[in-house]
């Protein structure tokens, strides 16, 4: 069902998913999943079959919380923040399917594995900085490419919501939607807000690994997220533009 769902970048979904069997062996596995044809069993079958087992569908889960969850205060509720836009874009769905097949699989978010990436190479990245790596297809335009996958989140909730593909040329797609990428402790006193994956792994990298740097997804959202990071520690925020003029 997977593989007839997402072809091939559903193979690292089903391989964890399997490896959770006490008679998982990674060489049948394999052998399977290359024996599997399209067309016999669809995604439908999985869920219906995961619900017979148990499986609670998301957005019940989420109806089910709202209906426990005590009602936030109002000064809580006015604080500004960083979310999904509603309803999803079209590419919500291709955001998931991508983080998924990178997100518990160590070798695709390897520091030295994401810094060999010819895009972070030029840059002078030497840390995956919290994104990964894998192949992206997308029509007319990649063909599995190897791309950095940069994942975004909402804040304060840290729901994904999207995700960034950069080829090797510096080339950019974001699937679902722009938010941010915190790297460090978001405890500490000093808070940053930098635009782009490429800057805010170079100014983590120059601290020393020390306070928080927020990477926007975007220009426009940086006084958004500056304001909401304020808003819920109640801490200075510095937001770093870069210099257009120069290239």
């Amino acid at each position: 069902g997977i593989k007839d769902e997402f072809g091939e970048n559903g193979k690292d979904m089903a391989r964890d998913w399997s490896a959770q069997s006490d008679k998982f062996k990674p060489r049948d596995f394999e052998s399977t999943w290359r024996s599997v044809q399209s067309g016999h069993v669809g995604i439908g079958t999985v869920i219906y079959l995961a619900k017979e087992n148990g499986y609670i569908p998301v957005k019940k889960l989420r109806s089910l919380k709202e209906q426990t969850v005590p009602t936030k205060k109002s000064d809580e509720i006015s604080k500004p923040i960083i979310q999904a836009s509603s309803p999803r874009p079209i590419t919500w769905d291709k955001a998931k399917i991508l983080w998924a097949s990178v997100e518990q699989n160590y070798r695709f978010r390897d520091d030295k594995y994401v810094a060999s990436h010819p895009y972070a190479k030029k840059k002078c990245i030497e840390c995956a900085a919290g994104a990964a790596r894998h192949s992206v297809t997308l029509p007319n335009l990649w063909r599995d490419e190897d791309c950095i996958i940069v994942p975004y989140y909402a804040y304060p909730t840290d729901e994904l919501i999207g995700v960034e593909c950069i080829d090797a040329k510096g080339t950019k797609r974001t699937f679902g939607n722009k938010g941010l990428l915190p790297l460090g402790n978001a405890h500490e006193q000093d808070q940053y807000v930098v635009e782009g994956w490429a800057s805010g792994a170079r100014i983590f990298l120059e601290f020393g690994h020390k306070g928080c740097v927020y990477i926007a997804g975007g220009k426009s959202l940086q006084q958004r997220a500056a304001k909401a990071i304020s808003a819920h520690t109640n801490r200075l925020v510095m937001i770093f533009s870069e210099d257009d003029s120069r290239g």
